[in-house]
This record gives C-alpha cells, sequence and structure tokens, in this order.
C-alpha cells in the first residue's frame, strides 16, 4: 500500500506548526500567488495626489501598485551586493555576510513580489539588512541603489 503526499494524515488537518515541521523546506510565512487581476477597480490615491482606479487580486486581495515606483526582484539585490563585495578591488563584503542579508531579505513577508511592494520600501529593508550585518553607511549603501 502506497501513500501519497497529503495535506490530511489520518483524515486530520495538519495545523500550521506541524505543517512546518514535515516540510520546513517551503516557506509558509507568504505563499506565492499568481495575482490575476480582478475587475473590480478601488480607487486610491497616486503620488501625485490624484486618485487613480487600481486593480486587485482576484486569488489574495492584495491591491496593486501602479505608481512608477515598481518594485525588483531579490536578484537585483543580489547583484548590487556583489557589486558592493569588489567595489573599487576592496572587500567590502564577504560571501557569508551576503549569505546572511539575502536571507534577512527573504524573511522580509512579500519583499520579492513585486504586485504590492515598492521600491522605497524594498530600499529601506535592504539597507537595514546591510547595517544589520556590516558597518557601511547607508548613504553608501543607497549609492549603489540609484545606478
Amino acid at each position: 500500500m502506497g501513500y501519497t503526499l497529503s495535506w490530511r494524515v489520518a483524515e486530520k488537518p495538519l495545523s500550521p506548526r506541524r505543517v512546518k515541521l514535515i516540510f520546513p523546506f517551503i516557506n509558509f510565512t507568504m505563499m506565492a500567488c499568481k495575482h490575476h487581476d480582478s475587475p473590480e477597480r478601488h480607487y486610491l490615491p497616486v503620488h501625485n495626489g490624484l486618485i487613480a482606479p487600481h486593480p486587485a487580486c482576484r486569488e489574495c486581495g492584495y491591491i496593486k501598485n501602479i505608481s512608477p515606483d515598481k518594485a525588483k526582484k531579490l536578484g537585483y539585490f543580489a547583484n548590487v551586493l556583489a557589486e558592493m563585495k569588489n567595489y573599487r578591488g576592496e572587500k567590502l563584503l564577504s560571501d557569508a555576510q551576503i549569505r546572511l542579508i539575502l536571507k534577512e531579505l527573504e524573511k522580509v513577508e512579500g519583499f520579492d513580489d513585486d504586485y504590492f511592494m515598492s521600491f522605497t520600501t524594498q530600499k529601506a529593508a535592504f539597507i537595514k539588512a546591510v547595517r544589520k550585518y556590516s558597518s557601511l553607511s547607508p548613504s553608501f549603501v543607497e549609492s549603489f541603489l540609484s545606478s
């Protein structure tokens, strides 16, 4: 008799704690949503003070960021860390620090989701993570993000 992977064991639903124990390799803080726009729109203010219709996801309900301040994927920040690592021939960051910074960014809920996260919010989280694991100044870190 073979067993199949199921969310139910012995006809009892698994608690979130037990699911994390059984499947430790899956990040359950925010399951990735494919974000399908619903036909209804929510009128919210945008950066210039006007009100514009924003689509919302019909799956998770998040409202889409339609501002020009679009979020970047995690790979963008990994590339920025690689640039900072060998800045002008000096080794500013070690491989271990880069790994810890990227792990810290992965912990931020929705960091990699460009549907509702803004680049400004990502920059603040990135600078905070870099400051946590290195002694680089915030203005120095931000200079890499603007280029």
